[in-house]
């Protein structure tokens, strides 16, 4: 199954159930409870007329071999009510987690791991539950019951009553419980999410805990969360148990009532015993009745949480962004050109147009802004990109495979994707061969770090990089951006990763690079030799003569173009510069 953006949503923000493939789930689950309704009435019948006597000596091997099939026909029936049943939820919870998954991935906002954990977990637990015992029952249940009232009233017209009255009570009691099961279902959903939070900060945490003598109070933090969560467990097994109880107690209540209908209105016994066959085939979907509250309640707990998470998510999640093309300035239309890109404080950074070899240092004043103005510039915020041109293609209407055949990005403490060392160096460039693999990871220095892991390059990383270490989780995370040599790469304080000798390596890579490089360093000085900086406006700077007051960035020429005082020489001009932009 696929995910459609374009489907119709509910305004929940979940997709809707009656949609695509699980339309047909959903009627054959109905025409499975009429099935099941007319072979118990048929059953009963039989059952009755083989009671009274009025089936024929020889007929009677006949009757019981019809009462056989009804029998079978009714367990095939169930048994195909449960795959339809499974079948529709996992398709539904299907959808809904490739929903949460991609509006993480979209914004990259994830408040906690737990929590993340949580509702993928747990809540789309509840939600898939809701679907195969809540709604899949209610599909066959509804068509069964009314099927079986009609063949009561085949039997005998008044022993409907038996099955209504029964019901009627039940469906009061149920509508008497459920705000009360919601109202436990939202409290224990709270306790279980504060307590996957609490536990996944606490793993991710372990040595700062450890080393500062934190293990005993983290523990009873734990087990304090733990406890609350016991409590608010048992009081909604209290809920549940009650909305069960009263659906169990449902079909002996009708078939007490069968018989006691039967006996104050003297009906022969072989009408009472088809009757009661009748009733009690009832009492596994009149169970389910008691789930279904339940179960409807934990889901409607879980939406609450679920549905806005996916709402929220932002259009461009689901392709590019149509944008009037920049226009390309001056001399360079084969390089990078950006205008347009704001950091979070507010400020905008000048335009920018650099060619091949230049080195452009971006600096904000802030580390952290520094850091979301390079996301910005790589599309990790849709809603905030800039315009951004490279090697001529607009990158806001370029597509997935363009972008990262275009753009290479790398980041301090960015986690590496589960899976083998080869497909972590081709993530960015699938189509590229092992070969291609084995040649960048050459240049980045762990060919050999790499031969000595068990598999070799086929080794599987987990846990963000493990086997690894941190500096070789930077080269790697260096390799998959630098494979193909990207127009434009992009490096976010990687360098403060790579530890002494993976910056001399950077170093040199960055001397001979074809491309652009952005980068954002603590110490460019260490890793190229003559850089530009970019800097967004300083407002406070006073107006010169033959210039604009726009604070201090890169030129637009290269810096080999113009003659450095030293190796590492760091140069600072004015944005808006006539003569570099006209």
């Amino acid at each position: 199954m696929t995910y459609a953006p374009d489907e119709a949503w509910e305004a929940s923000g979940l997709p809707r159930l009656w949609s695509g493939t699980r339309r047909r789930h959903l009627s054959l689950l109905v025409l499975s409870g009429l099935g099941q309704a007319a072979a118990a009435g048929i059953g009963a019948r039989l059952l009755s007329a083989v009671l009274s006597g009025s089936a024929a000596s020889t007929s009677r091997g006949l009757v019981f071999a019809l009462l056989v099939v009804a029998a079978l026909s009714i367990g095939l029936l169930r048994m195909v009510e449960k795959v339809l049943a499974e079948r529709l939820s996992q398709e539904y919870v299907h959808e809904v987690r490739l929903g949460l998954i991609r509006r993480n991935l979209a914004d990259g906002q994830v408040k906690s791991l737990g929590i993340a954990v949580a509702r993928t977990t747990n809540d789309l637990t509840s939600v898939k539950n809701w679907v195969s015992q809540g709604v899949a029952p209610l599909a066959v249940g509804i068509p069964l019951i009314l099927g079986a009232s009609a063949a009561l009233i085949w039997l005998e017209p008044m022993f409907a009553i038996a099955l209504v009255v029964p019901i009627g009570i039940l469906l009061a009691a149920m509508a008497t419980l459920a705000p009360i099961a919601y109202t436990r279902a939202r409290k224990l959903r709270s306790e279980r999410g504060k307590l996957s939070s609490q536990v996944a900060d606490t793993i991710l945490s372990t040595n700062a805990i450890r080393s500062a003598g934190g293990t005993d109070r983290e523990l009873r933090r734990i087990e304090s969360f733990s406890s609350n969560l016991v409590t608010a467990a048992v009081h909604r097994a209290r809920t549940a148990g009650a909305l069960r109880g009263a659906a169990a107690a449902t079909s002996g209540v009708a078939s007490a009532m069968v018989v006691g209908i039967g006996l104050m209105a003297g009906l022969p016994t072989h009408t009472i015993a088809g009757a009661l066959a009748v009733v009690g085939f009832l009492a596994t979907p009149i169970h389910d009745l008691g789930r279904v509250a339940e179960y409807r309640q934990t889901y409607r707990a879980a939406r609450r949480i679920i549905g806005p998470a996916m709402q929220s998510a932002p259009a461009a999640t689901f392709g590019p962004t149509v944008r009037p093309a920049p226009v390309a300035r001056g001399r360079n239309t084969e390089g990078v050109q950006v205008s347009n890109l704001t950091l979070p404080d507010g400020r905008t950074l000048p335009e920018l147009s650099a060619g091949a070899g230049d080195r452009i240092v971006v600096d904000a004043g802030d580390k952290r802004l520094t850091s979301e103005g390079l996301e910005r510039l790589v599309g990790l915020h849709p809603a905030h990109s800039p315009d951004v041109m490279v090697a001529g293609r607009d990158m806001t209407q370029a597509s997935p495979k363009e972008m990262r055949a275009l753009v290479g990005y790398a980041a301090q403490g960015m986690m590496l994707v589960r899976g083998s060392v080869s497909r972590t160096v081709r993530y960015r460039c699938p189509e590229a061969t092992v070969a291609d693999a084995d040649n960048t990871l050459a240049t980045v220095g762990l060919v050999e770090r790499v031969a000595e892991l068990p598999d070799g390059i086929d080794t599987r990383l987990v846990h963000g990089g493990e086997p690894l270490t941190i500096p070789e989780r930077a080269r790697l995370l260096l390799a998959r951006a630098i494979l193909n040599e990207p127009p434009l790469l992009v490096l976010d304080n990687v360098d403060a990763d790579l530890g002494r000798a993976g910056r001399e390596m950077l170093r040199n890579l960055l001397d001979g690079y074809p491309g652009v490089v952005i980068l954002a360093s603590d110490d460019p000085d260490q890793i190229v030799r003559t850089t530009l900086v970019w800097a967004p406006a300083d407002p406070a700077a006073p107006a010169r003569a033959g210039f604009v007051s726009a604070g201090l960035v890169a030129a637009a020429g290269p810096p080999r173009d113009r003659a450095p005082s030293s190796d590492n020489q760091v140069e600072r001009v004015l944005a808006d510069h006539i003569g570099h932009f006209g």
